[in-house]
């Protein structure tokens, strides 16, 4: 274990010479006006994203310059088009843009960034100028014969397509599926790129596990997850790999409380070979102080996939105890403040703010599933399975998670 760690889709088989290479990193968003320093990537991952034969980064947020601000709750992003312009230029050849914040200028806002898309060469996946067309695979042809679709997605937040709206796809309509299994008959190779799930927390949600596996059963070989903002590890699912969250890959100044965690990622290097996935590379990246986004040096690395690699085993043989754990935290910690927010929200003179983030907790399924569980542990309702060892190592990994 160097700077990346192999992780196959048959379990032990050795890393194959050649093959064709996509890169697929997460989370995008220097905001509006952020002033980037010249050469915002460092050396190694700019050959890393140049030598893949795609690389792929999640767009989160629409190119600013066109639409206003819609009603929501949470911030409205809109990508600095100077910093994105770089994305090209680098090597990146597709966008995804299914996420909770594609569509935070409105139509006109989305129509922006589909139209930038497709003016710098970019493929683009999860949105698009109806529901059907979002959820639409996109099709890419790779060296060595091999051909790609990919699929974008969503949880039901602020921002989703209609059948006749443009905006993002939901992961939850049928069409998403059906867009996997279409792609599976077209394609030697599906990857599903999957937007949702907890924020800031080393664990998926178990529904959440439970979804992403559906779409290998639909046809999937990879899966991966984002929105989280922090890295989450792994798992083999049948004949198809699962990566729940990658992390943020360049998302500089949005928090104030800043944590390790926040600054690293992970690239996840597909490697296809004979027409089917054999497995792909994990790479640790991180953000300096400058701002300047590079492969993690050999230490570091080697210390991050390590409690990666750890984290994806705890997550593959405890997650029911550990989901718990987590959804006891936050709802602790952050949702039971947010569900006395929303509940201010409907008196008559209370925030629409307030009523919208009340809709978001039940309509959003990662903050209703957080909210079920807690209640149908609190009620009895559910055997309880955190264990003080349960809760004590869910504490271990969220300490490591910030302090790796």
């Amino acid at each position: 274990m160097s700077t990346s760690l192999w992780v196959p889709v048959e379990s032990d088989s050795p890393r194959p010479g050649g093959g064709a290479t996509m890169l697929v990193v997460g989370d995008f968003c220097p905001r509006d006006g952020f002033d980037a320093p010249p050469s915002w990537t460092g050396p190694e991952l700019s050959r890393l994203i140049a030598g893949a034969d795609l690389s792929a980064v999640n767009l989160e947020g629409s190119i600013a310059g066109a639409g206003c601000p819609i009603p929501k709750c949470g911030p409205c992003l809109a990508v600095d088009p100077g910093v994105a312009g770089d994305l090209p230029k680098l090597g990146f050849r597709f966008v995804i843009l299914a996420n909770n914040h594609t569509g935070d200028f409105g139509p006109e806002g989305l129509e922006h960034t589909l139209v930038w898309c497709e003016e710098h060469g970019m493929g683009y996946c999860g949105a698009g100028r109806s529901a059907a067309n979002a959820a639409r695979p996109f099709y890419m042809d790779l060296p060595q014969g091999i051909r790609i679709g990919v699929v974008g997605a969503c949880e039901y937040e602020f921002g989703l397509a209609g059948k006749n709206t443009p905006g993002t796809a939901w992961i939850g309509d049928p069409a998403v599926e059906d867009g996997v299994r279409a792609a599976r008959e077209q394609a030697d190779a599906v990857v599903v790129c999957a937007h949702g799930g907890c924020e800031y927390v080393p664990f998926p949600p178990l529904e959440r596990r439970n979804q992403l596996r559906r779409l290998v059963d639909a046809g999937a070989d990879l899966v991966l997850g984002g929105h989280a903002h922090v890295a989450q590890g792994w798992e083999r699912w049948n004949d198809g790999l699962i990566f729940f969250s990658l992390g943020n890959f360049y998302f500089p100044g949005e928090r104030e409380e800043e944590k390790p965690s926040w600054n690293w990622s992970t690239g996840v290097r597909a490697v296809f070979r004979d027409k089917r996935l054999a497995g792909a590379d994990v790479i640790p990246l991180r953000v300096s102080e400058e701002n300047v986004v590079d492969v993690c040096e050999p230490d570091s690395a080697r210390a991050r996939l390590g409690y990666l690699q750890e984290l994806s085993e705890k997550t593959l043989a405890g997650l029911p105890a550990m989901w718990q754990a987590t959804a006891k935290s936050l709802w602790k910690n952050q949702y039971r403040e947010k569900l006395a927010r929303a509940e201010g929200g409907f008196d008559p003179d209370g925030k629409l703010a307030d009523r919208l983030l009340g809709l978001n907790l039940v309509r959003c399924e990662a903050h209703r599933w957080v909210i079920q569980t807690w209640l149908s542990l609190s009620t009895g309702d559910s055997d309880d399975l955190v264990t003080p060892e349960a809760k004590a190592e869910f504490e271990r990994f969220l300490e490591r998670m910030n302090s790796v």
